[in-house]
């Protein structure tokens, strides 16, 4: 299995957002955009979900146009988690996260996608929230219920948008971990936009350096997360250090 992006670009209005991105991701990877804010990161996922649409370039699965995909094919393809926390008003957590399922629905819910729920929830460590309604849990509660919710859609390829926002360093570890054996073990592909420069070097396998809407790099974090890399898309000259194979960057005082 194969997410390839070719020369997509997109603009609002006159304003250039994306400028010939080209990547491609393999099956059982973990794959990081990183970049400061505004350089274009969300809107990029977006244009590969099709939420918005490409100015021109293409989006291929396993060498298949999503342009040209039906959208309930492609909701089975891909999942997504955005920014912004779950509305879910009135709605409990196991309600919220059968959401996700919706795209497998016959009918109605089987079986399967009410084992499917429970499964999920145990899985992330929420299952004693099944009950509450959403909008009584915390920020980072409301977090672990959306990332429930598109990993419970059972898709090949998973898109998330900063999806350890509201999380503690310890539920960020949890969910990174749990994410990671999941895509090694059933060979997904997931593409992840990360700020933690250092948790992008753990968990992902390659990243791209997005600034300004141009791609900087894309390669290992060894070959990527540079003094000199990191300085020309942040605009920081960070300490990069390695220990045990692992790469650390750790930031200077201006």
């Amino acid at each position: 299995m194969s997410l390839e992006v070719n020369q997509l670009c997109f603009s609002y209005g006159s304003t250039t957002v994306l400028n010939r991105i080209s990547f491609d991701c393999q099956r059982a990877e973990v794959f990081g955009i990183l970049g400061a804010n505004g350089a274009g990161k969300s809107t990029l996922l977006k244009c590969m979900l099709r939420i918005l649409t490409a100015t021109s370039g293409d989006v291929k699965l396993d060498g298949q146009d999503l342009a040209l995909m039906p959208h309930r094919d492609r909701a089975r393809a891909m999942s997504y988690i955005p920014q912004s926390l779950i509305a879910a008003p009135g709605l409990s957590v196991f309600q919220a996260v059968l959401l996700g399922r919706v795209p497998r629905f016959r009918w109605r819910p089987q079986a399967e996608d009410l084992s499917r729920v429970e499964e999920t929830l145990r899985e992330l460590g929420i299952e004693s929230l099944s009950e509450r309604i959403v909008t009584s849990l915390s920020g980072g509660e409301r977090q672990k219920v959306l990332i429930a919710r598109s990993l419970c859609r059972d898709t090949p390829v998973l898109l998330f948008d900063e999806m350890t926002n509201s999380l503690d360093l310890k539920h960020q570890i949890e969910i990174l971990d749990h994410l990671h054996r999941k895509t090694k073990e059933q060979g997904l592909i997931s593409v992840l936009i990360l700020h933690d420069l250092n948790l992008a070097s753990l968990y992902c396998d390659r990243v791209l350096l997005l600034k300004g809407g141009r791609c900087g790099a894309v390669g290992t974090p060894h070959e990527v997360l540079s003094e000199q890399q990191l300085d020309a898309t942040y605009g920081i000259r960070p300490l990069v250090l390695s220990h045990n194979e692992e790469l650390y960057v750790l930031p200077r005082k201006g």
